[in-house]
């Protein structure tokens, strides 16, 4: 049975030119532009250089503006060049087919996306004061599909008393002189899910970098390293075990003469499903502000991972335990208080479990404050009190025994 409304998108499809197609979003289909290998990052990049070139092509004068969302991007202009960054988008739009979008101010009817080589779909916008400029991008498979809060937001700004009034907040200055100094920035300056980017020469030195000379324009008063970024390298720790090695069996056996509690010694708790594999590209594709990957592992490299590349380096036991007469170690909470001496590893740095992933864009201010303090969440589960228990459970032993050594340490009892 043929579905009419398949066909008439199979048709549609066809109709597209190459690279476009339509995906399903919400309760509506939009054009997409196809790309494998699609990163949040990459994507906020691309579309902050597309509507900059366009600009830049049409003598729009513009500088780009610390936003304060990560995955969207924003450019200014003078309230009065609104006519020529119509045109400019709109012939862009004709080329590389998007969407355009009321942001300030917003209607309560909420703000309908509209095509944006369509003449109608610029009409009644003479007193938005900030239009969001949007390309879906979508992996060839169609189910990774970025949408508008990727999006570019070309902000009006108007001239008052000698200076330029933004519409909206951002991360950088409620007013600017009229005439400034202009500088050229990576697309990636301005979003805290990028890698440290400091302008200051120390920082430039300690990070490698030369002074920017191409990219993008801005203002010289939005360069500066701001109280709240966070300018010190932060390395992920994995550690790993590939309990489907006969090597690591036979080590293990040996080692088990001691009585385990069941659940330390469950299968479940060294199984490998290859979730590694997915932690690692949740990472590239949604914290690529990681500066490098160390996976400790009991001398074994998972079978796909190319341990020659670039960003990942594989540590053993031997390298990290002191008393290497002690290993094989098989205790993850042994393992996990040696990570510290990593060959090579930052002095910020996150444990990650191989099956955590993550799921969504996060920025390292998530797990650090940009004093180098890390961040604590509490628990709601709290330490059971007392003294270690035989019925105690291996994950309370540990937590127990963590707090006697607080306690005997620095006289501070821990609850969760």
């Amino acid at each position: 049975m043929i579905h009419p409304i398949n066909a008439t998108v199979e048709r549609a499809q066809r109709a597209l030119p190459p690279g476009l197609h339509e995906v399903p979003v919400g309760m509506h289909r939009r054009l997409a532009h196809v790309q494998p290998g699609l990163t949040p990052l990459a994507v906020r990049a691309q579309h902050l250089s597309l509507v900059s070139t366009a600009l830049t092509q049409a003598g729009v004068e513009h500088f780009v503006v610390p936003g304060t969302e990560d995955t969207s991007s924003a450019i200014g202009v003078r309230d009065e060049q609104r006519g020529r960054v119509a045109q400019a988008l709109r012939s862009l739009f004709s080329r590389s087919p998007g969407y355009i979008q009321r942001k300030v101010p917003v209607l309560r009817t909420g703000e309908p996306l509209q095509l944006g080589s369509r003449e109608a779909s610029w009409q009644g916008l003479e007193t938005v004061d900030v239009l969001r400029a949007v390309w879906f991008q979508a992996d060839p498979s169609g189910h990774l599909v970025y949408g508008t809060e990727y999006g570019c937001d070309i902000e009006f700004w108007r001239e008052e008393d000698g200076r330029l009034l933004p519409p909206r907040i951002n991360r950088g200055a409620s007013y600017l002189p009229v005439h400034g100094e202009m500088t050229l920035v990576s697309p990636h300056r301005f979003s805290r899910l990028a890698p440290p980017q400091t302008d200051a020469p120390q920082n430039q030195r300690r990070w490698g970098r030369k002074p920017q000379r191409s990219g993008l324009p801005t203002r010289q008063e939005f360069v500066c390293t701001g109280a709240d970024e966070i300018t010190f390298p932060i390395d992920v720790v994995y550690t790993w075990v590939d309990s489907d090695d006969p090597a690591w069996q036979r080590r293990r056996a040996e080692a088990s003469g001691d009585v385990f509690h069941e659940e330390s010694a469950s299968a479940g708790r060294y199984i490998n499903r290859d979730e590694l594999l997915y932690s690692m590209r949740s990472l590239h594709m949604y914290a690529p502000w990681v500066r490098h990957i160390f996976l400790v592992t009991d001398d074994q490299v998972p079978h796909w991972l190319n341990s020659e590349g670039e960003g990942i380096t594989v540590v053993s036991h031997r390298e990290i335990f002191r008393e290497t007469s002690r290993l094989p170690v098989f205790n993850s909470h042994a393992i996990s208080a040696q990570l510290h001496r990593v060959p090579g590893l930052s002095e910020h740095f996150i444990h990650f479990n191989d099956d955590v992933f993550v799921g969504r864009p996060i920025t390292p201010h998530e797990f650090f404050l940009p004093n180098g303090a890390s961040k604590h969440y509490p628990d709601t589960v709290r330490i059971p009190m007392g003294p270690i228990l035989p019925e105690d459970l291996p994950h309370e032993v540990a937590r127990k025994n963590v707090r006697a050594l607080l306690e005997g340490r620095f006289g501070r009892t821990i609850i969760d």
